[in-house]
């Protein structure tokens, strides 16, 4: 070896022992501390008093990830898989949503990675951008809608839903919804409550109004939604579909049974019996 590459190596030496002691800050970090500070979902946390704590710093960021790279190579991924599989940061996002992979210290003090999906825009006016809204009409009847939910496969009776336009007034959007998606115009709304649908995986905080049905109009259904109608039924109905776990409507003239487990509709329910709405 000559001596002049002999310094080139001996020159690198300390170069490359601050790199992996100094990770490097690349534009797809950047991108994760931005998404954190202008969006603000929630404080980092700290383990120390039973919360996950999300960690930003660099060293130990690639430290977390390395870590849960050797948990799924020693589960039986490839070494490519499974450091892709524990890169921390934003693993996606579109219009919708934000896929989310922080690296975390959980209360036990272990440390490792944790997923979740963000609603896109969430943080922006109202801090949501869904509403769910609870329709009754003169006599007391709930309406509730057939829908098909493409996530799960199968038909469920739900509570009428939707996205709330940028810009747009909630209590707005609550009518809109609900006379798009049952054809119902609402004579007033109430505030009902909030419901957290799956704290597990989904940042997703979405508000419940109580509809006093006024009259019927067209239904316009977005091209997305699969909506094949709507039901009416008295609250003694509802529960005991709920406690059955279904409900039997008709589908096209032909009965069938339809899966009543809406978590918005079972707490909409608490929320209007407290307030003396049913």
């Amino acid at each position: 070896m000559s001596t002049y590459r002999l310094l080139t190596i001996l020159t690198m030496i300390p170069m490359l022992l601050m790199a992996k002691s100094h990770p490097r800050i690349d534009d797809h970090f950047k991108e994760y501390l931005s998404f954190l500070k202008s969006e603000n979902h929630g404080e980092l946390g700290n383990y120390k008093e039973g919360q996950i704590e999300v960690i930003i710093d660099p060293k130990t960021v690639q430290k977390i990830e390395e870590n849960q790279a050797k948990r799924y190579i020693k589960a039986g991924e490839s070494p490519k898989e499974a450091h892709e599989h524990a890169r921390t940061g934003i693993v996606a996002r579109d219009r919708y949503w934000v896929w989310v992979r922080d690296a975390v210290i959980y209360p036990s003090g272990a440390i490792g990675t944790y997923n979740r999906l963000v609603k896109a825009g969430e943080a922006e006016d109202s801090g949501n951008n869904t509403v769910a809204i609870f329709p009754m009409t003169k006599d007391k009847k709930i309406i509730l809608n057939i829908t098909y939910r493409h996530a799960i496969r199968d038909w469920v009776l739900e509570l009428p839903r939707g996205r709330i336009n940028q810009k747009e007034d909630v209590v707005e959007a609550a009518k809109r919804e609900l006379k798009e998606e049952t054809g119902m115009i609402a004579s007033s709304v109430q505030y009902l409550g909030e419901v957290i649908p799956y704290s597990g995986t989904i940042a997703y905080l979405v508000p419940i109004y109580y509809a006093k049905i006024e009259s019927n109009g067209f239904v316009s259904q977005d091209y997305t939604e699969a909506i094949m109608g709507s039901v009416t039924a008295s609250l003694a109905e509802i529960k005991e579909g709920i406690a059955k776990g279904y409900m039997v409507v008709d589908v096209k003239n032909k009965k069938k049974k339809i899966r009543l487990k809406d978590s918005f509709l079972l707490s909409a329910l608490v929320f209007a019996e407290q307030k003396k709405l049913l």
